[in-house]
């Protein structure tokens, strides 16, 4: 054991010497200001119990939320601090990754320097990978870290507790408190019971599981019922944002076809890391169809291959499919049909699986071939910690994530949440002219925007451009006729502009849908709503 335990230090040493450099990086204006910057109740520490008590941001994220108020108390404003949580929370669940694998096959074999090379190979894949990038990087998805972070040890206790013959309670009453933390962090931990069942069937006989099947599904009961819990409050939230774009277009065929085309996507990134970025584009229909067929292929395979008796390849698919189904169910908000970060849990079972097959190779092969298989893991460990180091400082400032964007794909409507993302960044700045061709950029590819018309009025406004300003203040509104901020703003530039007949109906439309801001103005002058 002492050896497993070297490994996992030098595991989670290599992973935090790779990602160390986020550490220097900034907050971002993509939901870092919802989860922390602009978060007053984060930033002042208030009563914790809050966040169990209520939802947040069209999410059950307590646990999350928790963290991120913990990391304020402690580090204040300073990004440095909250980056080095994200930074030690993948590092760990590196460790976690190479100590699940270890003992799921030590389960079935004796243990060995064979396992522990295999699975530490295993664990660097997933650690070193270009797709983890987003989640370390960026602040906002602690959720994804901090999930795995407890639901890759409630699987551990949960092996651990079918391995048990005599008193075993405490293991599995270990793993429910993780699994909770975990659901709590991020819901889709949910389907953590089917993950177990998934464990027992792989772990057991053929006749085993016939005979115990039943009692395994009701041993599960306290897990199923926080489980479907959860469910219900997740279908309870309103759905939040718009529509991705990607999704948005689907017609027909489309609708059916897109979620084959998801479950393909991450497998297609994780073989082939290339031109990933913070927002896909929409996919067209042959690519769908391929996929769908690929599904089908991958599916046939796997149970081919469980029928003879390699039933791991099927264990992985199907607890992949099990955290990567919610992502697609979720596809309803959001600028984003697929993105990096939906790949790090769900993608833990097929490096688990590599790992196995790095193992079997190790094993199985002469010295010759050993040599060929560790040289070829190595190869392949240097080459994406190559390309890991090239995607992280992508996402070390907003102008420097969504300028990658602008800077490296075709104009398009796909990217235009990230042109007005870029805009804005760079009207903080005070870089208006490189502010108005972006922005410009986004009115163009879409002319629905209401952010695009807003913020570019904005940028035309401090330029000193006030009748230009005005008239797209008001096209913000004729986009979006709910658009609070634009009739607002349409508001102050046409009163500054000596035209008060336009500016006070501007001003009472804001203040009747809602913007406290229009409110206040109506009562200092003494004009009713």
């Amino acid at each position: 054991m002492i050896r497993v335990f070297i490994v996992t230090c030098i595991l989670i040493s290599l992973t935090f010497l790779v990602f160390s450099d986020t550490l220097n990086y900034e907050f971002l204006n993509w939901d870092d200001d919802v989860y922390v910057t602009a978060n007053d109740r984060v930033k002042s520490g208030e009563d914790p119990w809050w966040w169990f008590l209520h939802t947040y941001y069209y999410s059950y994220i307590p646990i999350t939320m928790l963290s991120h108020q913990a990391d304020y108390a402690m580090f204040g404003g300073m990004a440095k601090g909250h980056h080095l949580a994200n930074v030690l929370l993948h590092s760990f669940n590196t460790g976690w990754v190479f100590l699940v694998g270890v003992v799921l096959i030590s389960s079935r074999k004796q243990l060995d320097g064979v396992i522990i090379a295999g699975m530490a190979a295993a664990a660097l894949l997933f650690a070193l990978h270009p797709l983890r990038a987003e989640s370390v990087a960026w602040i906002s998805d602690r959720k994804d870290l901090l999930c795995a972070f407890f639901l890759l040890p409630a699987i551990l206790f949960y092996i651990e507790y079918r391995k048990q013959e005599g008193s075993r309670f405490v293991f599995l009453v270990i793993t429910f408190v993780l699994f909770l933390l975990a659901v709590l962090s991020k819901s889709i931990a949910i389907g953590i019971p089917l993950v177990f069942l998934t464990i027992d069937w792989f772990l057991l006989s053929g006749d085993g599981w016939k005979k115990e099947r039943w009692n395994l599904v009701y041993e599960k009961w306290p897990f199923i019922f926080v489980s479907s819990v959860l469910a219900i409050i997740l279908l309870i939230i309103p759905s939040g944002g718009k529509q991705a774009y990607a999704v948005e277009q689907l017609q027909g065929a489309e609708v059916v076809l897109f979620p084959f085309y998801t479950v393909m996507f991450y497998l297609s990134k994780t073989v082939f890391p290339v031109d990933l970025s913070p927002v896909y584009p929409g996919i067209p229909l042959g690519s769908m169809i391929m996929s769908l067929i690929l599904v089908v292929l991958v599916t046939v395979a796997v149970i081919a291959a469980a029928s003879k008796g390699y039933k791991g390849s099927l264990a992985a698919w199907l607890i992949y499919l099990v955290f990567i189904l919610p992502t697609i169910v979720g596809l309803s908000s959001g600028m984003q049909a697929q993105a990096d970060r939906f790949s790090y849990l769900s993608t833990i079972s097929v490096y688990l699986l590599f790992g196995g097959g790095i193992t079997w190779a190790l094993g199985r092969g002469s010295g010759l071939g050993r040599v060929l298989a560790g040289t070829g893991v190595t190869v392949a460990v240097l080459a994406l910690a190559s390309l890991t180091l090239r995607q992280i400082p992508i996402w070390q400032s907003s102008e420097q994530l969504w300028g990658y964007v602008y800077e490296t794909f075709p104009p398009s409507r796909d990217y235009v949440d990230a042109y007005v993302n870029l805009g804005s960044d760079l009207a903080y700045q005070m870089k208006l002219p490189e502010a108005e061709e972006v922005l410009r950029t986004a009115t163009r590819v879409d002319s629905t925007n209401a952010d695009a018309f807003y913020n570019l009025a904005h940028v035309l406004y401090l330029q000193g451009e006030w009748e230009t300003a005005a008239g797209l203040f008001l096209k913000s509104t004729e986009v979006d006729s709910n658009y609070a901020d634009g009739y607002f703003n349409y508001a102050i530039v046409t009163s500054q502009l000596g035209r008060d007949e336009e500016a006070i109906p501007a001003m009472k439309k804001a203040a009747s849908l809602g913007l406290e801001s229009a409110k206040a103005a109506l009562k200092q002058s003494g004009i009713p709503e």
